[in-house]
């Protein structure tokens, strides 16, 4: 059989398409990272690490964390933005917000909400636990919590604790039915969120 090359590994396992430069293989086939990203110092070989790991009596599965490459996305997302609103003289300011779906174990959401601080990073919640997840992380004042997904009025009540709180609450209208619980937290006269609607236009536009 012939020697595959490090080419067609990283063809077949696509990670030239996903790794930025954090993620490659080294001459012996192995995953290695970079987790400062670009140069060629502090390459971690995957291969090596879970060796030593089992030698010191540790079993795979196991996970390991990277925190660096969130903190260097984190930063370059926040720069980009940025840059491109002195560029154009944008008059309104960039509010990033990480969906805690996607991740809600605390040392990865702590690594992002410390490393997207300077740029106000908030969270995205879709459901009343990641909603009260996500009033117990510490944010600057300006970061938005966004309430998306499905709405109970208990959903409408934590919105309005976390609005108490004096966090940036944005709960996000997208059935009418959740009027009603907004009403019924108005008329019983605690905090209201920010209120924002999501709309499905019907016009279509090119671009």
């Amino acid at each position: 059989m012939d020697k595959i090359s490090i080419e067609d590994i990283m063809h077949l396992y696509g990670i030239d398409a996903w790794g930025k430069h954090y993620f490659s293989v080294n001459e012996q086939g192995n995953l290695t990272v970079q987790a400062t990203g670009g140069d060629s110092t502090g390459v971690i070989d995957v291969y090596q690490v879970i060796e030593e790991l089992k030698n010191q009596g540790i079993q795979t599965p196991c996970l390991l964390r990277f925190p660096q490459i969130l903190q260097r996305r984190v930063t370059k997302l926040g720069n980009v933005f940025t840059n491109a609103i002195e560029e154009f003289g944008y008059q309104g300011s960039y509010l990033p917000v990480f969906p805690i779906k996607v991740n809600q174990q605390q040392p990865v959401v702590q690594t992002l909400l410390s490393s997207g601080n300077a740029y106000h990073l908030g969270i995205e919640a879709g459901s009343k636990p990641e909603l009260i997840t996500a009033l117990g992380q510490k944010v600057s004042e300006q970061a938005l919590t966004i309430c998306n997904g499905f709405k109970d009025q208990q959903y409408f009540d934590l919105a309005s604790v976390g609005a108490a709180m004096g966090r940036n609450v944005i709960v996000v209208i997208e059935k009418p039915f959740e009027l009603k619980y907004l009403l019924q937290l108005q008329n019983s006269g605690k905090p209201i969120p920010n209120i924002g609607f999501r709309i499905k236009l019907l016009a279509k536009g090119s671009g």
